[in-house]
């Protein structure tokens, strides 16, 4: 990138340059040109990767990049001015791949200077990096490879401190599942496209960070009456009362109603039981507090608990809509309290929820037209709504274990080994 004189506040003019293999830490100017001609974090790591990446590599390889990004408004006041972008070469699609997340990284992030983060090669052997002000170092992580997202995240606060903020994969991108995630706060995830993968492939457990900067902005008292105004629209809108309370599981109810609420890998849009997995359902059972992300109003995010029963102890950030069709509806599941409890299991392990249900559902639909087996599935009977196989071949997948290894390879590529006409439902 161009080294350049940045003119506009909101960005903090600074880029870190991580190269694994070499073990080399670098700061860079933000290329005015960048923030001019593409919009926010998702625009500067997309022309990055399209300028830097080598035509044709391995997504797994070390020439492989992962961009960590955010934009002007990330750590301000601005509603919802809370999430980061994360791109790579994606080892499921074999394109630019991207995913998103909120909670409180990037704030923190564009509190210690940083605007984004690009990191170049495989390290050795399991590193992480650790991010105070201006102070970036690359540290050894060997004795936390095999640890879950939560006891990373543990491990961490206990070390550096409450106030910091954590970026960690699982097993899952340890065992380069294909869409495995990157999570923050628990709960967090930048899930999409496999990036979790790339992360694990360069032997990078974790981030973390710690910032005592501000974000500045110009015409303060204006940015403020923008604000304001923002958050009476947000406040006025018809959706917001729901959204606050129930978060995006309402949907389910309104997908039902309308017909879309994707079933037994979209055999159906109606789901029998859908009123067991709906937000009235999760509210009287199961929800303890709403959660906020940095500067969101809106607190769509859920903190729930199960209490009684075979997932008693089942805790943490509840699943999104998509969440709860993929490990519900769309796997014939009509129990919530198992889907919570996949939903906690996917984000320890860190893996996307939705593409774990999807491939389990190919699965399943796989297994009812006979091109899968019993024995092909390690002896598990792979039926419509069998939460108790759901579940184990969660833990199948992300540690590649049995079957656990060919659906960690996602649908299309299950659906090319497997052959059988099975690619019109993948």
């Amino acid at each position: 990138m161009k080294d350049t004189t940045l003119m506009y506040k909101g960005y903090r003019d600074q880029v870190l340059i991580i190269d694994l293999t070499h073990n080399k830490i670098k700061t860079k100017a933000l290329d005015l040109s960048l923030v001019e001609n593409y919009l926010g974090g998702r625009g500067v790591a997309i022309k990055y990767l399209f300028d830097n990446l080598e035509q044709g590599i391995d997504p797994l390889s070390p020439e492989n990049i992962l961009v960590i990004s955010t934009g002007p408004l990330t750590g301000t006041l601005a509603p919802s001015s809370n999430r980061y972008t994360i791109a790579a070469k994606s080892p499921l699609t074999g394109g630019i791949g991207y995913a998103n997340a909120g909670g409180h990284f990037a704030p923190e992030l564009a509190y210690a200077g940083y605007d984004a983060i690009f990191i170049h090669g495989r390290a050795k052997s399991p590193v992480y990096i650790q991010i105070e002000d201006e102070v970036v170092k690359i540290q050894d992580a060997q004795h936390l490879w095999g640890k879950d997202v939560w006891e990373t995240d543990e491990y961490f606060r206990r070390k550096l401190g409450e106030e910091i903020q954590i970026l960690a994969i699982g097993q899952g991108g340890e065992n380069l599942v294909r869409y495995a995630a990157i999570l923050n706060n628990l709960s967090r995830a930048a899930a999409r496209t496999g990036v979790g993968a790339v992360m694990g492939s360069k032997n990078l457990k974790a981030i973390t960070v710690h910032g005592t900067g501000v974000v500045e902005v110009d015409e303060v008292e204006k940015f403020d009456e923008l604000i304001d105004e923002t958050l009476g629209k947000i406040y006025a809108d018809p959706a917001y009362h729901s959204l606050s309370y129930y978060g995006t599981s309402f949907l389910v109810d309104l997908a039902h109603i309308s017909g879309g609420l994707a079933t037994r890998n979209h055999q159906t849009g109606i789901f029998e039981h859908y009123e067991e997995i709906s937000a009235e359902i999760f509210d009287e059972k199961y929800k303890v507090k709403s959660e906020s992300c940095f500067a969101c109003p809106i607190h769509c995010g859920k903190y729930s608990k199960v209490t009684t029963g075979k997932y008693e102890g089942t805790k943490g950030g509840s699943p999104e809509y998509e969440t709860i069709v993929c490990l519900g509806s769309k796997c014939g599941v009509g129990n919530l309290a198992a889907i919570l409890h996949a939903n906690e299991l996917c984000n320890k392990y860190g893996i996307d929820t939705i593409s774990t249900g999807d491939v389990i559902a190919f699965a399943m639909e796989a297994y009812e037209k006979g091109v899968l087996k019993k024995e092909d599935a390690d002896g598990l009977e792979l039926d419509w709504g069998n939460e108790d196989v759901m579940i184990e071949l969660i833990k199948k997948i992300a540690h590649r274990e049995g079957i656990g290894d060919l659906l960690a390879e996602g649908s299309k590529r299950i659906a090319a080994k497997i052959n059988e006409g099975s690619e019109d439902y993948a």
